[in-house]
Protein backbone atom coordinates (compact mmCIF):
# COMPACT_ATOMS: atom_id res chain seq x y z
CA UNK A 1 0.00 0.00 0.00
CA UNK A 2 2.83 2.37 0.98
CA UNK A 3 4.82 1.94 -2.23
CA UNK A 4 1.21 2.68 -4.36
CA UNK A 5 0.78 6.10 -2.23
CA UNK A 6 4.49 7.02 -2.63
CA UNK A 7 4.10 6.44 -6.24
CA UNK A 8 0.51 8.38 -6.67
CA UNK A 9 2.33 11.86 -4.37
CA UNK A 10 5.22 11.67 -6.71
CA UNK A 11 3.21 11.87 -9.93
CA UNK A 12 1.00 14.62 -8.21
CA UNK A 13 4.16 16.40 -7.22
CA UNK A 14 5.59 16.11 -10.92
CA UNK A 15 2.26 17.26 -12.58
CA UNK A 16 1.95 20.20 -10.31
CA UNK A 17 5.80 21.22 -11.30
CA UNK A 18 4.79 21.25 -14.83
CA UNK A 19 2.03 23.05 -14.36
CA UNK A 20 3.09 25.62 -12.46
CA UNK A 21 6.97 26.05 -13.42
CA UNK A 22 6.36 29.18 -15.27
CA UNK A 23 4.30 30.84 -12.64
CA UNK A 24 6.84 30.21 -10.61
CA UNK A 25 9.70 31.87 -12.15
CA UNK A 26 7.80 34.79 -13.40
CA UNK A 27 6.72 35.36 -9.37
CA UNK A 28 10.41 34.39 -8.55
CA UNK A 29 11.13 37.35 -10.72
CA UNK A 30 8.93 39.53 -9.37
CA UNK A 31 9.57 39.22 -6.26
CA UNK A 32 13.30 39.90 -6.21
CA UNK A 33 12.22 42.44 -8.48
CA UNK A 34 13.90 45.64 -6.36
CA UNK A 35 12.12 48.41 -8.66
CA UNK A 36 8.60 47.38 -7.62
CA UNK A 37 7.49 48.49 -4.18
CA UNK A 38 7.44 46.43 -1.03
CA UNK A 39 3.89 45.41 -0.73
CA UNK A 40 3.84 43.85 -4.32
CA UNK A 41 7.29 41.70 -3.48
CA UNK A 42 5.51 40.46 -0.77
CA UNK A 43 2.26 39.47 -2.32
CA UNK A 44 4.35 37.25 -4.69
CA UNK A 45 6.31 35.75 -2.36
CA UNK A 46 3.19 34.82 -0.32
CA UNK A 47 2.45 33.21 -3.43
CA UNK A 48 5.80 31.76 -3.30
CA UNK A 49 5.43 30.40 0.02
CA UNK A 50 1.42 28.68 -1.04
CA UNK A 51 3.19 26.75 -3.83
CA UNK A 52 5.96 24.93 -1.60
CA UNK A 53 5.07 21.56 -3.12
CA UNK A 54 5.28 22.38 -6.06
CA UNK A 55 9.08 22.99 -6.50
CA UNK A 56 11.70 21.09 -8.12
CA UNK A 57 13.57 20.75 -4.89
CA UNK A 58 10.50 18.47 -3.89
CA UNK A 59 11.19 15.96 -6.52
CA UNK A 60 12.23 12.64 -6.06
CA UNK A 61 14.03 10.50 -8.82
CA UNK A 62 12.55 7.24 -8.09
CA UNK A 63 13.16 3.69 -10.18
CA UNK A 64 10.59 3.14 -12.47
CA UNK A 65 10.36 -0.62 -11.59
CA UNK A 66 10.79 -1.15 -7.81
CA UNK A 67 9.67 2.79 -6.97
CA UNK A 68 12.35 2.79 -4.39
CA UNK A 69 14.18 5.81 -3.99
CA UNK A 70 17.23 5.68 -2.93
CA UNK A 71 20.63 4.95 -5.47
CA UNK A 72 18.99 5.49 -8.31
CA UNK A 73 21.21 5.79 -11.35
CA UNK A 74 19.95 8.67 -13.26
CA UNK A 75 20.73 7.95 -16.69
CA UNK A 76 18.89 4.76 -16.78
CA UNK A 77 15.84 5.69 -14.20
CA UNK A 78 16.79 2.09 -12.26
CA UNK A 79 17.68 1.64 -8.82
CA UNK A 80 21.47 -0.14 -7.97
CA UNK A 81 19.32 -3.41 -7.19
CA UNK A 82 16.88 -3.50 -10.35
CA UNK A 83 20.31 -2.02 -12.69
CA UNK A 84 21.94 -5.31 -11.83
CA UNK A 85 19.82 -7.57 -12.25
CA UNK A 86 19.33 -6.35 -15.65
CA UNK A 87 22.89 -6.46 -16.09
CA UNK A 88 23.29 -9.55 -15.10
CA UNK A 89 20.45 -10.44 -17.11
CA UNK A 90 21.48 -8.83 -20.16
CA UNK A 91 18.76 -6.65 -20.47
CA UNK A 92 20.68 -3.60 -20.95
CA UNK A 93 21.70 -2.37 -23.98
CA UNK A 94 25.68 -2.05 -24.14
CA UNK A 95 26.72 -2.65 -21.20
CA UNK A 96 29.05 -5.88 -20.60
CA UNK A 97 30.80 -7.08 -16.92
CA UNK A 98 33.99 -5.82 -16.42
CA UNK A 99 36.93 -8.24 -16.79
CA UNK A 100 40.58 -7.34 -16.70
Amino acid sequence: MAFRAKYFLELKRRKGFAAMELKRQFWIALALNQTLPINVRLQFLIKLRASRNLSSVKLKNRCIVSNRAKSVIRYFQLSRIVFRNYAREGLLVGLRRASW
